[in-house]
């Protein structure tokens, strides 16, 4: 077996496992830790049991490629089959066996087996390779395997392996001891090609492609964003390589192979891109972040990075993962670059110019603070934590966790204390996406659960030739039609109808079966959509959803005359809109027979073009208007409930506002957020001053508005609300004197003068007159002293003269140019020499005390 770096330190890694709980390696590319590490560590002393038998091994990889290619080359070092002492697991694909010591495992599995056996009973080891990916399973995995540790296991160990890591921050949560190994790396040449965003990215990386195969020898690696920048790719450099007309290429083109690599691909064609070429044989590997690590390439010395990575990145407005295209980080880089050295010296082409290298990002945000994370609340409530109980490398947001926390009580995943209902537990034991759990569970026939497993299978991981088609009928239908076209799809769609029990609900013959829209519906319950009217025939048709968003399908899209559809996928584009890309109709009558005890009626109220009120009697489905009926009357409790949606639906800002009561509103807002900086400083609890946003006082409109409407029936009775007062009281009495003395209405000016000040504008706006400021040597300020005062220092025509926050530097400097200007426009009033001397004035110069 050939010598390889880490060989050196594995004697010191065992060691460091016998006497700690938690170990950090960090090795660079090239350092062997993948393959050499698991089998060094195989029949370690601290993993015998009493028995004399030995704990199992585990190792996460981020990408089933690299799971499954570690296991065959260790199999092969100790000359056995895989699925002997070693073997792997993932999903729809397993080889182990009773023998079986060493398990490589995709991320998510290590949750599975946490969820089933919290004690991990006879496991010794888990290893986290490649570790610097950071997705939201690593992390969900290390928090429960902590916690495990902590509860259960004092025995488990953990190893933490990659190349790049965030050193610091693991070694303070793990309490970790940290070795380092040297990676085999050759020297590597580096070619800085700048990017044109006036040419497409494609053309861009075809003509890098073409330059280095013509000026340097071996494979090529080249780094995409996407599949379908790979695709273009491929095209263009078939068509260069098999042109006639460049000799000079369609000599290469003879002993060249191009190989596209990303997930998506089969095991046969992912294979075809890593192996040997044979020799006197090149290829050409166009791939995505898949080959960034954990994954060796036979004969790669040239990488030609595009610089770009397609990410996942959670919108809240939709409420989806969405991928977007971004720059990759340093850390990236360095990896990318780094599998041009690991044979011999390389080269590396970088679309980007040596200067931009020093402004990319250190690392990647991790995974778990930029995705929708219902999947990970859900789990760690099937462990029975609180998401603030376990140990974060990252914190996952607040907001996300609780957006997740809604959609998983809607699916009826947990119950209202926020703990697992027995559906979640059901759910949660799939191995799946929540809302697709909870739409196989309420499948009530062996055919609905079929055509719904599919469903799942097909929007999990839509195939390339189905994905320009946006009418989710037609595509399952395309499905079913072709089952030996979509075997993947049927092979996913197997395994999950497997884990499904009906529980015997065909018996119960009086309920009516859920048909296929109805299913979906129930796990998209908040991307109902209604149809818009449209006065334009040639516009994309519009669509409002049930959270309230809005919508538009393509406008070539045959579901444009459904009235109902049901959305799994939309596109947020540059310009604001968003695009519908997945979709399936359903009938009214379908939707409401599932969602009738969701329905909300409420009491409208609303301005008529005469300016009289007009009360209506509205069902609303989520955002959605269902029906709506005149009322000819209203209790005061209904007023109350039409003057509650009134202004949900209008906003604080439909309030009879004056300016008076907006400057109010601003000085009040100023205050909370003094005290609010003052109570993050001096301790962590929150500031006792209310809130004054638009959003605050919306949500608290029961407390200080509301009770003030309960014998109000006309917009002039409106009108005649003491909005001042009703602001002061949610104020509170006792904070009045101190607010007043915090960020006062006027201001008093050397000049005897009281001023108010503008508050409208940040910071705070003092108006007043040049001459009535003289004498004054400091900084007009409120709030304390903490915020100066923007002075407009005015002419006697009350025009600015000058606007500043220092006044004492303009005393000194520009008040000797106003006044040579001044004096002899206005020879009337004064403008002495020294202004900190004189005293100040409203008056002219010649007006008598």
């Amino acid at each position: 077996m050939n010598s390889l770096p880490i060989d050196s330190i594995l004697t010191e890694l065992n060691q460091a496992l016998s006497q700690n709980k938690n170990v950090i390696l960090s090795a660079q590319p090239g350092a062997g830790k993948t393959t050499r590490v698991p089998l060094a560590l195989l029949d370690a002393d601290w993993l015998r049991n009493d028995d004399g038998s030995y704990k199992k091994i585990i190792m996460l990889e981020p990408r089933r490629l690299a799971a499954r290619n570690a296991a065959l080359f260790m199999a092969k070092s100790l000359n056995e089959a895989v699925g002997q002492t070693v073997g792997y697991r993932m999903r729809q694909d397993t080889n182990v066996s009773s023998n079986t010591r060493i398990e490589v495992i995709t991320e998510g599995i290590l949750t599975r087996y946490l969820l089933q056996d919290p004690e991990l009973s006879n496991i010794g080891l888990i290893i986290f390779d490649e570790h610097h990916e950071r997705s939201v399973n690593t992390d969900l995995g290390l928090a429960l395997s902590l916690q495990c540790q902590q509860l259960f296991r004092e025995d488990l160990k953990l190893l933490i392996m990659s190349a790049t890591l965030d050193k610091d921050a693991l070694e303070n949560m793990l309490e970790a001891e940290t070795l380092f190994c040297s990676g085999r790396a050759f020297p590597i040449e580096y070619h800085y090609l700048g990017f044109d965003t006036k040419s497409r990215l494609s053309n861009q990386m075809t003509d890098a492609i073409i330059t280095a195969l013509q000026q340097e020898d071996g494979s090529i690696l080249a780094f995409l964003p996407g599949v379908r920048d790979i695709q273009f790719v491929q095209q263009q450099l078939m068509d260069k390589l098999t042109n006639t007309q460049l000799s000079k290429l369609s000599k290469l083109s003879a002993n060249t192979s191009i190989h596209p690599l990303y997930g998506q691909l089969s095991d046969k064609e992912q294979q075809a891109a890593i192996q040997a070429t044979e020799k006197g044989q090149r290829k050409i590997v166009l791939a995505t972040n898949i080959a960034e690590s954990s994954l060796t390439i036979e004969g790669i010395r040239i990488v030609i990075d595009s610089g770009l990575e397609k990410q996942l990145n959670y919108n809240a407005r939709s409420g989806m993962n969405a991928l977007i295209t971004k720059k990759i980080s340093q850390a990236s880089s360095i990896q990318r670059a780094g599998r041009a050295g690991r044979i011999e010296p390389g080269v590396c082409y970088r679309l980007w110019s040596e200067q931009s290298q020093t402004g990319l990002e250190a690392h990647s945000p991790a995974e778990i603070s930029r995705i929708e994370l219902s999947d990970l609340v859900l789990n760690v409530a099937q462990w029975g934590a609180e998401i603030d109980e376990l140990d974060w490398l990252t914190s996952p947001p607040a907001r996300f966790i609780e957006q997740a926390q809604s959609l998983l009580s809607n699916l009826d995943l947990l119950d209202n204390k926020g703990q697992i209902s027995p559906h979640g537990e059901q759910a949660s034991q799939l191995g799946m996406s929540p809302r697709f759990a909870h739409m196989l569970l309420n499948a009530d026939s062996k055919q609905h659960l079929n055509d719904v497993c599919l469903l799942a299978a097909l929007l999990t991981d839509t195939p390339k030739a189905l994905r320009n088609n946006d009418d989710l009928a037609s595509l399952l239908q395309h499905v079913k039609a072709q089952p030996k076209s979509f075997s993947a799809i049927y092979r996913q769609a197997l395994a999950w109808g497997k884990k499904i029990n009906l529980n015997n609900s065909t018996s119960h013959n009086s309920k009516p079966q859920k048909n296929i829209p109805q299913l979906l519906a129930l796990a998209f319950p908040d991307r109902i959509a209604q149809r818009r009217t449209s006065n334009s025939k040639e516009s994309a048709q519009q669509y409002l959803l049930s959270s309230g968003r809005g919508a538009q399908l393509h406008f070539s899209s045959s579901l444009s005359r459904e009235e109902w559809l049901i959305v799994t996928d939309i596109e947020d584009n540059l310009q604001g809109s968003s695009l519908i890309r997945k979709a399936m109709p359903i009938s009214e009558a379908d939707l409401l027979k599932i969602f009738s005890s969701h329905i909300q009626i409420r009491s409208h109220v609303e301005w008529n073009d005469k300016g009289q009120l007009e009360a209506e009697k509205r069902e609303y489905l989520g955002a959605l208007l269902i029906s709506q009926k005149r009322l000819s009357s209203l209790s005061n409790e209904q007023w109350q409930d039409a003057w509650r949606n009134y202004f949900i639906d209008n906003g604080i800002k439909s309030l009879p506002w004056t300016d008076d009561h907006q400057q109010l509103i601003a000085r009040l807002q100023l205050a909370f957020e003094y005290h609010s900086k003052l109570s993050d400083t001096a301790t962590s609890h929150r500031s006792p001053w209310p809130d004054f946003s638009d959003e605050a006082l919306l949500t608290d409109i029961e407390s200080w508005l509301m009770p003030l409407l309960s014998q109000c029936h006309s917009q002039k009775a409106l009108n005649k609300i003491d909005l001042k007062q009703a602001l002061l009281n949610r104020l509170g009495w006792d904070k009045v004197n101190d607010f007043e003395a915090l960020v006062p209405e006027k201001i008093t000016v050397p000049s005897g003068s009281h001023y108010k000040i503008d508050y409208s504008q940040t910071p705070p706006i003092l108006a007043v007159k040049l001459q009535e400021m003289f004498g004054y040597q400091g900084k007009p300020s409120i709030c304390n002293g903490r915020i100066d005062l923007m002075l407009h220092l005015l002419s006697p025509a009350r025009r600015p003269l000058q606007i500043t926050q220092d006044l004492p530097y303009f005393w000194l400097n520009s008040y000797f140019d106003v006044r040579k200007e001044m004096r002899g426009k206005y020879p009337k009033h004064p403008w002495p020499e020294n202004p900190l001397e004189s005293e100040a004035t409203r008056f002219t110069k010649h007006k008598k005390y």
